[in-house]
C-alpha cells in the first residue's frame, strides 16, 4: 500500500511541477477569461448530444500569442467495467487573432 501511494505522489508533483513550468513559461493573452468563457459558450450544446455521450467540454488555451486555442469534447463508450472508455476529440481550433477579431465584432 505504501509503494502505491508513494508512486501516486510522485506522479501528482510531476504534474504540479509541469503545469507550473507551463504558467511560468507561456505569453498572457489579452482577454483569456472572456476567450474561454465565449469558446465554452458556443460549445456546451455539444453537452446535450444524443448521438454521442458527451460528459465534458474544455477549451485548451494556447502557450503563445501565435497558437491556436482548442477546444475538445470528452466522449464515454463502452460500459463499466468491462469496455468503459473515454476519448478526447478535437472539436475546433482558432487562432488568439481570429478569436479577437470574432469576439470584437460581436
Amino acid at each position: 500500500m505504501i509503494p502505491i501511494l508513494f508512486l501516486g505522489l510522485i506522479v501528482f508533483v510531476i504534474f504540479l511541477i509541469r503545469s507550473a513550468i507551463f504558467h511560468a513559461t507561456r505569453e498572457k493573452l489579452l482577454n483569456e477569461k472572456e476567450k474561454d468563457e465565449f469558446l465554452t459558450e458556443k460549445h456546451k450544446h455539444l453537452l446535450k448530444s444524443t448521438e454521442e455521450n458527451v460528459i465534458d467540454v474544455f477549451v485548451i488555451l494556447p502557450k503563445y500569442k501565435t497558437g491556436n486555442w482548442i477546444v475538445q469534447k470528452r466522449v464515454k463508450s463502452g460500459t463499466w467495467p468491462f469496455s468503459d472508455k473515454e476519448e478526447d476529440i478535437e472539436v475546433m481550433q482558432i487562432s488568439d487573432e481570429n478569436l479577437t477579431d470574432i469576439i470584437q465584432n460581436q
